[in-house]
């Protein structure tokens, strides 16, 4: 079981791929923790026992990760940007 931790994440338009970081100061200045390629991705909302608004955010044969947005807005409007730059729809329930 793996522990949730706060991330902030940053669309990279010219790249298409989500960055993340340690912290939110960190955003575009230093390099990403890790990211993925919105190009192919697959993301899709999951429920969760502990956290609302959250999906699931996949690449084939790399590992994907699970994000929480603090609002249902919120979460709408990253799902809005990321359906920008990925071929795939954004699933949300």
């Amino acid at each position: 079981r793996r522990n949730w931790k706060r991330r902030f994440f940053l669309l990279d338009g010219p790249t298409g791929a989500l960055c993340y970081y340690e912290k939110e100061d960190d955003a575009g200045v230093i390099p990403p923790l890790g990211s993925l390629p919105l190009t192919e991705c697959i993301v899709q909302e999951i429920k969760h026992k502990s956290y609302k608004h959250c999906v699931l955010v996949n690449a084939p044969g790399r590992e994907g990760f699970k994000a929480a947005a603090d609002t249902r807005s919120d979460l709408e409007e990253w799902c809005e940007a990321i359906s920008l730059h990925t071929p795939n729809p954004v699933h949300l329930d």
